[in-house]
Protein backbone atom coordinates (compact mmCIF):
# COMPACT_ATOMS: atom_id res chain seq x y z
CA UNK A 1 0.00 0.00 0.00
CA UNK A 2 3.07 2.26 0.50
CA UNK A 3 4.27 1.63 -2.68
CA UNK A 4 1.49 2.34 -4.11
CA UNK A 5 0.70 5.91 -2.07
CA UNK A 6 4.31 6.86 -3.29
CA UNK A 7 3.63 6.15 -7.31
CA UNK A 8 0.43 7.97 -6.95
CA UNK A 9 1.63 11.05 -5.14
CA UNK A 10 3.27 13.31 -6.67
CA UNK A 11 3.76 16.40 -3.99
CA UNK A 12 6.27 16.75 -1.70
CA UNK A 13 3.42 17.62 0.94
CA UNK A 14 1.47 13.99 0.41
CA UNK A 15 5.34 12.20 0.89
CA UNK A 16 6.10 13.80 4.00
CA UNK A 17 2.55 12.52 5.27
CA UNK A 18 3.47 9.67 4.31
CA UNK A 19 7.10 9.47 5.40
CA UNK A 20 5.99 10.68 8.59
CA UNK A 21 3.08 8.59 9.70
CA UNK A 22 5.80 4.92 8.83
CA UNK A 23 8.41 6.68 10.77
CA UNK A 24 5.87 7.22 13.67
CA UNK A 25 4.92 3.61 13.32
CA UNK A 26 8.90 2.35 14.33
CA UNK A 27 9.94 5.35 16.49
CA UNK A 28 13.27 3.72 17.16
CA UNK A 29 14.46 4.10 13.59
CA UNK A 30 13.61 7.70 13.69
CA UNK A 31 17.32 9.20 13.85
CA UNK A 32 18.60 6.85 11.28
CA UNK A 33 15.49 7.41 8.98
CA UNK A 34 14.38 10.50 9.54
CA UNK A 35 11.60 11.48 6.71
CA UNK A 36 12.23 15.44 7.82
CA UNK A 37 16.22 15.12 7.21
CA UNK A 38 15.70 13.14 4.06
CA UNK A 39 13.22 16.50 2.43
CA UNK A 40 15.85 18.66 3.37
CA UNK A 41 14.30 19.97 6.72
CA UNK A 42 15.32 21.00 10.57
CA UNK A 43 14.27 17.23 11.75
CA UNK A 44 14.83 18.48 15.42
CA UNK A 45 11.65 21.16 15.00
CA UNK A 46 9.55 18.24 14.48
CA UNK A 47 10.70 15.04 16.42
CA UNK A 48 7.64 13.57 17.96
CA UNK A 49 8.30 13.31 21.93
CA UNK A 50 8.63 9.98 22.40
CA UNK A 51 12.06 10.01 19.58
CA UNK A 52 12.91 13.48 21.46
CA UNK A 53 12.90 11.65 24.89
CA UNK A 54 15.27 8.80 23.50
CA UNK A 55 17.11 11.01 22.09
CA UNK A 56 18.13 13.10 25.47
CA UNK A 57 18.06 9.91 27.29
CA UNK A 58 19.49 7.00 25.62
CA UNK A 59 23.40 7.72 25.21
CA UNK A 60 24.98 4.35 23.71
CA UNK A 61 28.65 4.37 26.31
CA UNK A 62 31.57 2.64 24.52
CA UNK A 63 32.98 1.77 28.22
CA UNK A 64 30.59 2.52 31.00
CA UNK A 65 32.40 3.16 33.99
CA UNK A 66 31.63 2.12 37.17
CA UNK A 67 30.88 5.29 39.38
CA UNK A 68 30.71 5.77 43.27
CA UNK A 69 29.28 9.09 44.22
CA UNK A 70 30.17 9.93 47.98
CA UNK A 71 28.60 12.97 49.18
CA UNK A 72 25.22 12.90 47.76
CA UNK A 73 24.72 16.52 48.22
CA UNK A 74 23.62 19.19 45.63
CA UNK A 75 26.59 19.10 43.38
CA UNK A 76 27.11 15.29 43.77
CA UNK A 77 23.57 14.29 42.84
CA UNK A 78 23.82 17.00 40.13
CA UNK A 79 27.20 15.68 38.29
CA UNK A 80 26.59 12.04 39.27
CA UNK A 81 23.02 12.44 37.72
CA UNK A 82 24.83 13.48 34.30
CA UNK A 83 27.00 10.38 34.45
CA UNK A 84 24.12 8.38 34.75
CA UNK A 85 22.28 10.05 31.95
CA UNK A 86 24.94 9.26 29.47
CA UNK A 87 25.13 5.51 30.43
CA UNK A 88 27.65 5.18 33.28
CA UNK A 89 26.80 2.79 36.30
CA UNK A 90 26.25 5.24 39.17
CA UNK A 91 25.57 4.27 42.63
CA UNK A 92 25.64 6.76 45.14
CA UNK A 93 25.74 6.73 48.89
CA UNK A 94 23.78 9.04 50.88
CA UNK A 95 22.40 9.27 54.20
CA UNK A 96 19.92 11.37 55.35
CA UNK A 97 18.22 11.19 51.34
CA UNK A 98 18.82 7.68 51.07
CA UNK A 99 15.13 6.47 51.85
CA UNK A 100 13.86 9.79 49.72
CA UNK A 101 16.39 8.50 47.01
CA UNK A 102 15.12 4.79 47.25
CA UNK A 103 11.62 5.82 47.07
CA UNK A 104 11.23 8.35 44.55
CA UNK A 105 14.56 8.53 42.57
CA UNK A 106 16.80 11.59 41.42
CA UNK A 107 14.83 14.46 39.88
CA UNK A 108 16.85 17.43 38.93
CA UNK A 109 15.83 20.62 37.51
CA UNK A 110 17.93 21.88 34.94
CA UNK A 111 18.49 24.54 32.87
CA UNK A 112 20.78 22.43 30.07
CA UNK A 113 17.70 19.75 30.51
CA UNK A 114 15.86 18.02 33.35
CA UNK A 115 16.39 14.60 34.28
CA UNK A 116 14.45 12.25 36.28
CA UNK A 117 14.77 8.61 37.08
CA UNK A 118 11.97 6.66 39.03
CA UNK A 119 14.94 4.53 40.54
CA UNK A 120 18.90 4.79 40.96
CA UNK A 121 21.56 2.91 43.18
CA UNK A 122 21.15 4.29 46.06
CA UNK A 123 22.88 2.64 49.36
CA UNK A 124 23.76 3.57 52.80
CA UNK A 125 26.97 1.86 53.29
CA UNK A 126 30.24 1.65 51.23
CA UNK A 127 30.25 -1.91 51.09
CA UNK A 128 27.21 -1.83 49.37
CA UNK A 129 29.03 -0.77 46.13
CA UNK A 130 32.38 -2.51 46.30
CA UNK A 131 35.36 -1.44 43.85
CA UNK A 132 34.83 0.74 41.06
CA UNK A 133 36.40 2.54 38.44
CA UNK A 134 36.39 6.29 39.72
CA UNK A 135 35.11 8.42 43.03
CA UNK A 136 33.06 11.06 42.76
CA UNK A 137 33.93 12.75 45.54
CA UNK A 138 31.78 15.67 46.60
CA UNK A 139 31.38 15.74 50.58
CA UNK A 140 31.98 19.51 52.19
CA UNK A 141 35.56 19.88 52.78
CA UNK A 142 35.30 19.91 56.85
CA UNK A 143 34.42 15.93 56.10
CA UNK A 144 37.30 15.20 53.84
CA UNK A 145 39.33 13.77 56.67
CA UNK A 146 36.69 11.55 58.07
CA UNK A 147 35.31 10.23 54.62
CA UNK A 148 38.78 8.64 53.43
CA UNK A 149 37.28 5.12 55.07
CA UNK A 150 34.24 5.48 52.56
CA UNK A 151 37.22 5.87 49.88
CA UNK A 152 39.14 3.05 50.88
CA UNK A 153 35.90 0.83 50.72
CA UNK A 154 35.73 1.44 46.64
CA UNK A 155 39.28 1.96 46.15
CA UNK A 156 41.18 -1.23 43.80
CA UNK A 157 44.39 -0.80 41.46
CA UNK A 158 42.37 0.86 38.71
CA UNK A 159 39.97 3.31 40.77
CA UNK A 160 40.77 6.83 40.33
CA UNK A 161 39.20 9.65 42.44
CA UNK A 162 37.88 13.16 41.49
CA UNK A 163 37.24 15.54 44.35
CA UNK A 164 34.49 18.21 43.06
CA UNK A 165 34.92 20.23 46.65
CA UNK A 166 35.86 23.76 46.94
CA UNK A 167 38.78 24.61 48.99
CA UNK A 168 42.80 24.77 48.89
CA UNK A 169 44.99 21.69 49.86
CA UNK A 170 41.99 19.16 49.06
CA UNK A 171 44.72 17.20 47.22
CA UNK A 172 47.64 17.31 49.35
CA UNK A 173 45.09 15.76 51.92
CA UNK A 174 43.82 12.61 49.75
CA UNK A 175 47.43 12.26 48.79
CA UNK A 176 48.45 11.57 52.27
CA UNK A 177 46.34 8.25 52.02
CA UNK A 178 45.99 7.55 48.03
CA UNK A 179 48.28 7.57 44.95
CA UNK A 180 48.98 10.83 43.62
CA UNK A 181 48.76 9.46 40.54
CA UNK A 182 45.19 8.15 40.57
CA UNK A 183 43.84 11.94 42.30
CA UNK A 184 42.12 14.70 40.40
CA UNK A 185 40.77 18.01 41.77
CA UNK A 186 37.28 19.53 40.26
CA UNK A 187 36.48 22.93 40.46
CA UNK A 188 32.74 23.49 39.47
CA UNK A 189 31.44 26.57 38.37
CA UNK A 190 28.07 26.61 39.03
CA UNK A 191 24.98 27.36 40.92
CA UNK A 192 23.37 24.17 42.55
CA UNK A 193 20.98 24.13 45.44
CA UNK A 194 18.95 21.37 46.61
CA UNK A 195 15.22 22.03 47.56
CA UNK A 196 13.68 21.19 50.84
CA UNK A 197 11.78 17.72 48.85
CA UNK A 198 14.89 16.44 47.41
CA UNK A 199 14.72 18.05 44.65
CA UNK A 200 18.41 19.49 42.61
CA UNK A 201 17.87 22.59 41.39
CA UNK A 202 20.52 23.83 38.78
CA UNK A 203 20.30 27.13 38.11
CA UNK A 204 22.61 28.58 35.92
CA UNK A 205 25.66 27.49 34.71
CA UNK A 206 27.28 23.99 35.49
CA UNK A 207 30.84 23.90 33.68
CA UNK A 208 33.35 22.23 35.52
CA UNK A 209 37.48 22.45 34.94
CA UNK A 210 39.38 19.37 35.81
CA UNK A 211 42.94 18.64 36.44
CA UNK A 212 45.00 15.77 38.20
CA UNK A 213 46.94 16.25 41.14
CA UNK A 214 50.03 15.46 39.15
CA UNK A 215 49.57 17.29 35.92
CA UNK A 216 49.64 14.35 33.97
CA UNK A 217 48.05 15.45 30.61
CA UNK A 218 47.34 11.46 30.04
CA UNK A 219 45.77 11.35 33.21
CA UNK A 220 43.95 13.72 32.42
CA UNK A 221 42.64 12.48 29.56
CA UNK A 222 40.87 9.95 31.41
CA UNK A 223 38.75 11.79 32.99
CA UNK A 224 37.39 13.64 29.67
CA UNK A 225 36.55 10.15 28.48
CA UNK A 226 34.44 9.80 31.45
CA UNK A 227 32.28 12.81 31.15
CA UNK A 228 32.39 12.43 27.12
CA UNK A 229 28.63 12.05 26.20
CA UNK A 230 27.33 13.87 28.80
CA UNK A 231 25.76 17.34 29.10
CA UNK A 232 28.05 18.48 31.16
CA UNK A 233 30.85 20.88 29.71
CA UNK A 234 34.21 20.38 30.55
CA UNK A 235 37.58 22.17 30.18
CA UNK A 236 40.95 20.59 31.22
CA UNK A 237 43.93 22.45 33.17
CA UNK A 238 47.10 21.44 32.57
CA UNK A 239 48.28 23.27 35.74
CA UNK A 240 45.87 21.93 39.02
CA UNK A 241 47.26 24.79 41.72
CA UNK A 242 45.99 27.57 38.82
CA UNK A 243 42.89 26.17 38.86
CA UNK A 244 42.40 25.77 42.82
CA UNK A 245 43.31 29.54 43.07
CA UNK A 246 40.84 30.76 40.18
CA UNK A 247 37.94 29.10 41.93
CA UNK A 248 39.04 31.01 45.25
CA UNK A 249 39.13 34.53 43.66
CA UNK A 250 35.14 33.77 43.90
CA UNK A 251 34.79 31.78 46.74
CA UNK A 252 36.98 33.98 48.77
CA UNK A 253 34.93 37.20 47.89
CA UNK A 254 31.34 36.12 47.26
CA UNK A 255 31.13 33.36 49.60
CA UNK A 256 33.22 35.43 52.33
CA UNK A 257 31.24 38.64 52.15
CA UNK A 258 27.70 36.70 51.64
CA UNK A 259 28.65 35.24 55.42
CA UNK A 260 30.18 38.12 56.84
CA UNK A 261 26.93 40.36 56.14
CA UNK A 262 25.08 38.01 57.95
CA UNK A 263 23.63 35.87 55.25
CA UNK A 264 22.87 38.43 51.88
CA UNK A 265 23.03 36.62 48.09
CA UNK A 266 24.86 37.98 45.50
CA UNK A 267 23.20 40.33 43.57
CA UNK A 268 23.07 42.41 46.86
CA UNK A 269 27.29 42.49 46.77
CA UNK A 270 27.59 42.73 42.85
CA UNK A 271 24.41 45.81 43.25
CA UNK A 272 25.85 47.63 46.30
CA UNK A 273 28.85 49.52 45.54
CA UNK A 274 30.56 49.48 48.71
CA UNK A 275 30.25 45.66 48.78
CA UNK A 276 31.36 45.19 45.13
CA UNK A 277 34.26 47.28 45.98
CA UNK A 278 34.99 45.55 48.74
CA UNK A 279 34.60 42.19 46.73
CA UNK A 280 37.26 43.69 43.95
CA UNK A 281 39.22 44.33 46.97
CA UNK A 282 39.44 40.73 48.68
CA UNK A 283 40.04 39.35 44.92
CA UNK A 284 43.01 41.80 44.14
CA UNK A 285 44.06 39.95 47.14
CA UNK A 286 43.68 36.26 46.31
CA UNK A 287 44.94 37.47 43.30
CA UNK A 288 48.62 38.69 44.63
CA UNK A 289 48.51 35.74 47.17
CA UNK A 290 47.97 32.89 44.47
CA UNK A 291 50.45 34.19 42.24
CA UNK A 292 53.21 34.24 44.67
CA UNK A 293 52.03 31.02 45.74
CA UNK A 294 52.56 29.74 41.93
CA UNK A 295 55.69 31.16 41.14
CA UNK A 296 56.79 29.41 45.05
CA UNK A 297 55.48 26.29 43.39
CA UNK A 298 57.94 27.01 40.61
CA UNK A 299 54.73 27.01 38.33
CA UNK A 300 55.35 28.70 34.61
CA UNK A 301 54.49 32.33 34.50
CA UNK A 302 52.29 31.60 31.82
CA UNK A 303 49.79 30.15 34.46
CA UNK A 304 49.11 33.47 36.56
CA UNK A 305 46.05 35.30 37.75
CA UNK A 306 45.13 38.62 36.23
CA UNK A 307 43.02 41.57 36.01
CA UNK A 308 41.02 38.95 33.04
CA UNK A 309 40.69 36.50 35.72
CA UNK A 310 38.61 39.22 38.29
CA UNK A 311 36.55 40.46 35.01
CA UNK A 312 35.40 37.43 34.23
CA UNK A 313 34.76 36.79 38.26
CA UNK A 314 32.24 39.94 38.36
CA UNK A 315 30.97 39.23 34.68
CA UNK A 316 29.72 35.83 35.89
CA UNK A 317 28.49 37.06 38.90
CA UNK A 318 26.45 40.32 37.70
CA UNK A 319 24.39 37.92 35.71
CA UNK A 320 23.71 35.59 38.63
CA UNK A 321 20.81 37.36 39.87
CA UNK A 322 20.09 36.28 43.67
CA UNK A 323 22.36 33.27 44.58
CA UNK A 324 22.78 31.62 48.19
CA UNK A 325 26.38 30.61 48.01
CA UNK A 326 26.95 27.38 49.59
CA UNK A 327 28.94 28.79 52.42
CA UNK A 328 25.70 31.60 53.26
CA UNK A 329 23.27 28.55 52.83
CA UNK A 330 24.44 26.69 56.08
CA UNK A 331 25.06 29.70 58.19
CA UNK A 332 21.39 30.65 57.20
CA UNK A 333 20.40 27.03 58.29
CA UNK A 334 22.53 27.08 61.40
CA UNK A 335 24.75 24.16 59.44
CA UNK A 336 28.46 23.54 59.80
CA UNK A 337 30.11 25.89 57.94
CA UNK A 338 33.22 24.82 54.94
CA UNK A 339 35.69 27.32 57.08
CA UNK A 340 38.95 25.35 57.07
CA UNK A 341 39.71 24.74 53.71
CA UNK A 342 38.06 27.35 51.60
CA UNK A 343 39.56 30.15 54.16
CA UNK A 344 42.01 29.29 56.52
CA UNK A 345 44.32 27.45 54.48
CA UNK A 346 44.95 30.03 51.74
CA UNK A 347 45.17 32.62 54.69
CA UNK A 348 47.72 30.23 56.18
CA UNK A 349 49.58 29.96 52.74
CA UNK A 350 49.41 33.91 52.66
CA UNK A 351 51.43 33.73 56.15
CA UNK A 352 53.80 31.33 55.17
CA UNK A 353 54.65 33.32 52.04
CA UNK A 354 54.61 36.33 54.05
CA UNK A 355 52.06 38.45 52.15
CA UNK A 356 50.16 41.55 53.55
CA UNK A 357 46.03 40.86 52.45
CA UNK A 358 44.74 42.87 54.43
CA UNK A 359 41.38 42.79 53.37
CA UNK A 360 41.49 38.97 52.45
CA UNK A 361 42.43 38.52 55.94
CA UNK A 362 39.49 40.84 57.82
CA UNK A 363 36.54 38.92 56.01
CA UNK A 364 37.96 35.85 56.87
CA UNK A 365 38.52 36.86 60.87
CA UNK A 366 35.20 37.74 60.20
CA UNK A 367 33.66 34.33 59.22
CA UNK A 368 35.82 32.47 62.12
CA UNK A 369 34.48 34.90 64.29
CA UNK A 370 31.03 33.89 63.32
CA UNK A 371 31.77 30.07 63.20
CA UNK A 372 33.50 30.38 66.75
CA UNK A 373 30.02 32.74 68.35
CA UNK A 374 27.58 30.52 66.54
CA UNK A 375 29.16 27.12 66.69
CA UNK A 376 29.28 26.49 63.66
Amino acid sequence: LVKVAFKMARGRIVELVLLIVIDLWTVNSFQLHNPLTRLGLDASKFRPNAARKQASSSIVMKHPAKVAVIGSGAVGLYYGGRLLEAGHDVTFLARRDLERLKKNGLRIKSVDGDIKFDRVKAVGDVSQIGEVDWILLSVKSYALEACKDLVKGCMGPNTRVLAVINGFGIESCLGSDFPHEKIFGGMAFTCINRESDGEVNHLKYGAITFGHYKDDKEELAKVVELFEGSKVQITTSECLLFSRWEKLCWNIPFNGIAVAMGGITTDIIVQDPDLRLLARNVMEDVVKVGNEDLKASNISPEYRLNEETIAAMFKRTDNMGPYRPSTMIDLVEGKQMEVEYMFGNPLERAKALQMSCGYMETVISMIKGIQRIRNL
